[in-house]
């Protein structure tokens, strides 16, 4: 190995290494259970995060009648994570019953790249989806958890993923900008 190889693997943060496993599994995933489920997912993904965004601050409202308001921002933070989950959970879990009428045909063909190809556009909407919730996380003011915060801001701004994912696949983070929470700059 070169030095600069080695010196690029030494500024890779756990984070880093995080999305690229979590990316590189559900690029897998996709070359293995076809276009159809694929096609689910990234529609689950993209609409768990259309609508968290969207709603999330009515959520954190409709939550603070019943923890009050003293703590509304962070309300809101459980709203938008809670509905993408939600969203996102209940949309898997119907592609996941219906897997066995999805597939196209039984071999290993064009669907299965094209399940693959689907997966990585939707592993990179699911990691820049993630990414939002940990900056979210570290924007919003938590007593007591500044410590943490401070933390999760600093692998954020040390990650090789981050801007990654802001400069290379432009189309794709720009496409998640206008769903991101009000705290959340959209430039990273």
């Amino acid at each position: 190995m070169r030095s600069s190889d080695v010196d690029a693997l030494q500024r890779l943060q756990p984070l880093d290494i995080l999305f690229a496993v979590v990316w590189a599994g559900i690029v897998g995933w996709g070359l293995q259970t076809g276009v159809v489920r694929q096609l689910g997912m990234l529609v689950g993904v993209y609409g768990g995060a259309l609508i968290a965004g969207s709603v999330y601050r009515q959520g954190g409202a409709l939550l603070a009648l019943g923890f009050g308001n003293q703590d509304q921002p962070q309300i809101e933070f459980w709203a938008y994570v809670a509905i993408f989950v939600v969203l996102f959970s209940v949309i898997g879990v119907i592609m996941w019953r219906s897997y066995p009428a999805s597939r196209v045909s039984r071999g290993f063909g064009t669907d299965n790249m094209l399940g693959a190809a689907l997966g990585a556009i939707w592993g990179v909407l699911l990691l820049i989806e993630l990414l939002t919730i940990l900056r979210f996380y570290a924007a919003v003011p938590w007593k007591g958890q500044e410590t943490t915060q401070l933390g999760v801001l600093r692998q954020i701004q040390l990650s090789q993923v981050a801007p990654t994912l802001e400069v290379v696949v432009s189309p794709l983070w720009q496409i998640m900008v206008p769903w991101f929470p009000a705290p959340v700059n959209p430039r990273l």
